[in-house]
């Protein structure tokens, strides 16, 4: 048995929007991400991991000052 059309469709959109975030807000963390559209961390790693995203490791690099 399948899953209903509709619930396809809700999967694809807010795998859409978490990739959309990933990809377009590369200050926010995986957890904040997640906060943000209601999934587990997990539910983030395994939606970018699935789709090819990759981030660099370890902490930001600081924002440069003109000083």
């Amino acid at each position: 048995m399948g899953t209903c059309k509709y619930q396809d469709e809700a999967r694809r959109a807010y795998v859409s929007r978490i990739v959309a975030l990933v990809i377009g807000s590369p200050e926010k963390t995986y957890p904040q991400i997640a906060d943000e559209t209601g999934v587990s961390t997990p539910t983030v790693f395994r939606i970018a991991k699935e789709h090819g995203i990759h981030r660099k490791r370890g902490p930001k690099p600081k924002a440069a000052t003109n000083g």
